[in-house]
């Protein structure tokens, strides 16, 4: 269909460079899903970032929330937490649409505004309101840069580099792993 094939194309398009640990993070400028400022990887130099590469309905993810809010309210002195969706894993229109009970019934974004829709609604289902949340752009920059497709963590030292590299998800997104390179 060429809602497939748009969404393909966006895809396949120049993709940006695979962020790698020790080495300096790949910068991004984005917005929340609300609108606003756009605010980028290096606003926060002097702070150590910790991003969290989602598409956000994921309910494996929902296991995780819980922790996550732990992690943050403990290190969130210390740690900037970003949380940035990303482009759909399970797209009702996509290879792997989720057709369980309870799932989200959501189809593939096709403009920013539908995007930011879907992650606003995510966000507050699973309580993760008090995540600064940032939206991938339609090229899926982000997503490209740091290989974050479905999920995965990252910690970002205070120089910029890459010092965390979690596994991708669902089954290597370890939110224990993550604190445990924090301390």
């Amino acid at each position: 269909s060429p809602k497939e094939q748009d969404a393909v194309s966006r895809e396949e398009e120049s993709p940006a460079p695979q962020a790698q640990e020790g080495r300096p993070a790949p910068d991004f400028a984005l917005q929340p899903p609300q609108g606003g400022k756009t605010i980028s990887l290096s606003d926060f130099k002097e702070e150590t970032r910790r991003l969290d590469l989602r598409e956000l309905h994921l309910t494996a993810f929902s296991i995780f929330t819980g922790r996550l809010n732990e992690i943050r309210e403990t290190w969130e002195e210390e740690v900037a937490f970003l949380l940035i969706y990303i482009r759909e894993a399970h797209a009702l229109d996509g290879e792997r649409p989720v057709l369980r009970k309870g799932s989200p019934l959501v189809e593939e974004p096709l403009t920013l505004l539908e995007r930011n829709t879907v992650a606003e609604t995510c966000i507050a289902d699973l309580g993760l309101d008090d995540f600064v949340t940032l939206v991938d752009d339609m090229e899926n920059t982000v997503n490209q840069a740091y290989a974050g497709h479905p999920d995965r963590l990252y910690l970002v030292g205070r120089d910029g580099t890459l010092v965390f590299q979690g596994e991708p998800g669902p089954r290597g997104f370890d939110p224990d792993l993550l604190e445990q390179t924090i301390i």
